[in-house]
């Protein structure tokens, strides 16, 4: 698979987050291209887990830099269940 056909799951860096923008229930995981310690969603570790090598974690200064210095990135929207989680984190807080 290349690069380009890889999934890649944008994060916030754990350093950039406060408490109400961290999804119940996420863990700290690193960022695949600087290492970072940032936050991966229930979720998106299920997505992770069910295609490990077809998956990369992107913190968001990560995907700006790469956007900066032309790196083709396709976002697909967020699947059902990761709206969902979106949306009962935002209804607690």
């Amino acid at each position: 698979m290349s690069e380009a056909e890889r999934v890649i799951l944008l994060c916030c860096r754990v350093a950039d987050a406060t408490a109400s923008t961290v999804v119940h229930g996420s863990t700290q995981e690193a960022c695949s291209v600087c290492a970072a310690a940032v936050w991966v969603s229930p979720t998106s570790r299920g997505i992770r887990a069910r295609e490990p090598s077809e998956t990369r974690l992107m913190c968001a200064q990560c995907m700006i830099d790469g956007l900066a210095h032309g790196a083709s990135v396709v976002m697909a929207p967020p699947t059902p269940a990761q709206r969902a989680e979106i949306l009962a984190h935002f209804a607690r807080n």
